[in-house]
Parts: C-alpha cells; structure tokens; sequence
C-alpha cells in the first residue's frame, strides 16, 4: 500500500491554541514569522514511509481500522529550535500508539530553505508548561 506518512493532525481549535503560544511570546514569534519562514504546525508525524518500518505501519493501521475517528492526546512539553525548523516536542498520550521518531514533535515552521524533516535534527529544547491538544490519526 502506497502512504506518505501516518500523522496525527491537530483540529482547528487545536492548531490555533499551538497559534496563540507562539503569538504570546514575542522572541519565538518573531522567529516564526520570520521573512522566508513556511508554517505548517497541523500534525505530527509518527511514520514517514521513507522510515520502512513494517511492524509501526502495521499498527498504525489496526488503530485506524479500529476507529478512524478518534481523537488520541498529545501532550506539547517543550518548544525546539535549530537553523532549519523550530517544531513543539510532544509525549503521545497512548503509550502503545508507536511512533517512528526519536523525538516525536510538531513542526511549526521551517526556516532558511528548512524542510519539515529537519525537525528531526532539533536538539535543543525548551521545556514548556505542558498541555494537551488532540489529534486524529491519518495515513495520508
């Protein structure tokens, strides 16, 4: 079965609550909306076709069959940056829904010709007061 990624996109309410963060703090804001930068802040990735892993694909997959409907917690933790991306760092908040990443995240925006996968590459972050948003699992 040909995919792109499996993600978990935010709803509106959602994506504009991660919105208004950046908006209340002026350093981050003036980062992201920087000339040239390109939002996305919508999902998080879990697989990334690229990434292969048969054995994520497949559950990702049950859970999808199961309820494509459901809304799973992600919990926002910290806030990253690096050169490339600036991205919100989440816990998902069902442990044995698998995620490929090492450090799962939400990419708000890509900087200097950045591409949403150098969020990947983010090693330093913020820790911030911690809350959730939801998001509903999708093969896209």
């Amino acid at each position: 079965m040909k995919y792109q990624y499996f993600g978990l996109f935010l709803s509106e309410k959602d994506r504009n609550a991660l919105l208004r963060v950046i908006i209340d703090n002026p350093i981050v804001s003036n980062l992201v909306f920087q000339r040239g930068s390109t939002l996305y802040l919508d999902h998080c990735t879990l697989l990334h076709s690229s990434q292969g892993d048969e054995e994520i694909f497949e559950a990702l997959r049950g859970y999808i069959r199961r309820d494509p409907f459901e809304m799973h917690r992600i919990t926002i933790d910290g806030i990253g940056f690096s050169d490339k991306a600036i991205a919100f760092r989440v816990t998902i908040g069902d442990p044995q829904l698998p995620c490929a990443n090492a450090n799962p995240h939400i990419t708000v925006c890509t900087i200097k010709g950045g591409k949403p996968v150098d969020s990947n590459s983010i090693v330093t972050w913020i820790p911030i007061a911690g809350f959730d948003v939801y998001g509903q699992l999708k093969m896209v």
